[in-house]
C-alpha cells in the first residue's frame, strides 16, 4: 500500500473513531461534521474529502458498532454451559453491553431504522440483523432447552425472547420503567421464565 492510501486510511479512521467516542458518550445528537472534524484534529472541509455527507460516516459507525456488539457477547460467553444457561447468558451478556452503551441502543434500535431503510435501501434494519448472530450462536442451545417444539415453534420463540428483552431494555434506557438497576433484573428474570428458560 502506498504511503498516500495509508494516510487517508488513517485520517478516515481518525474521523471514525472521533465519531464513534461521541456517540459512545455523548449521543449521536452529538455528531455534526464540525464536531466530528474538531475532535479529530481537522478541518470540516477534509472530513467532507472523506465522506460524502456525516450520515456515511454514521452508517461505517453503526456497522462498527454491530460488529462490536458481536464480538463482545461472542469473547465473554461462557464456552461450557449450553441450553438454557447458555441463552441465559447470551441475553445477559447483550443487556449489559447496551445498558454500559446507552447511546449505542439508541442509534442501533431507534436512529438507525428509518434512516438506513431510505438511505440504503434494506429490508432489515440493523437490529434485526442481531437476530442472525442470535440464531447462529444459540439454535442448537434452544433445541436443547425446548426438546418437544418444532423448528418454527422454536424460530417463533427466539424472536418473542428476543423482543421482549429489547422492550424491556428500550423502557429502562429511556427511564420509564423500572425506576432502579435491580428492579428492572428482577423484571428481566420473569421475561425467561415466561419462555421456560
Amino acid at each position: 500500500m502506498e504511503k498516500k492510501d495509508l494516510k487517508e486510511q488513517r485520517i478516515k479512521r481518525y474521523f471514525i473513531d472521533s465519531a464513534k467516542n461521541m456517540i459512545r458518550s455523548e449521543g449521536v445528537t452529538s455528531v455534526s461534521v464540525r464536531s466530528v472534524a474538531d475532535d479529530a484534529g481537522y478541518s470540516a472541509s477534509t472530513l467532507y474529502t472523506y465522506f460524502k455527507e456525516i450520515n456515511e460516516l454514521l452508517m461505517i459507525c453503526l456497522f462498527e458498532f454491530i460488529d462490536e456488539i458481536k464480538d463482545y457477547i461472542i469473547q465473554n460467553m461462557n464456552k461450557e454451559l449450553f441450553g438454557n444457561d447458555k441463552i441465559k447468558d447470551f441475553y445477559n451478556l447483550f443487556t449489559r453491553y447496551f445498558i454500559q452503551y446507552p447511546s449505542i441502543f439508541q442509534l442501533v434500535y431507534i436512529e438507525s431504522n428509518s434512516f438506513f431503510r431510505s438511505n440504503y435501501g434494506s429490508e432489515k434494519n440493523l437490529g434485526e440483523r442481531l437476530i442472525d448472530l442470535i440464531k447462529s450462536e444459540l439454535s442448537a442451545d434452544w433445541k436443547i432447552a425446548l426438546t418437544d417444539k418444532s423448528d418454527n415453534e422454536l424460530d417463533n420463540l427466539q424472536r418473542n425472547l428476543y423482543y421482549s428483552v429489547l422492550g424491556q431494555l428500550l423502557s429502562y434506557i429511556n427511564r420509564n420503567e423500572p425506576k432502579d438497576y435491580k428492579e428492572y433484573i428482577n423484571n428481566y428474570r420473569a421475561i425467561f421464565s415466561l419462555y421456560n428458560i
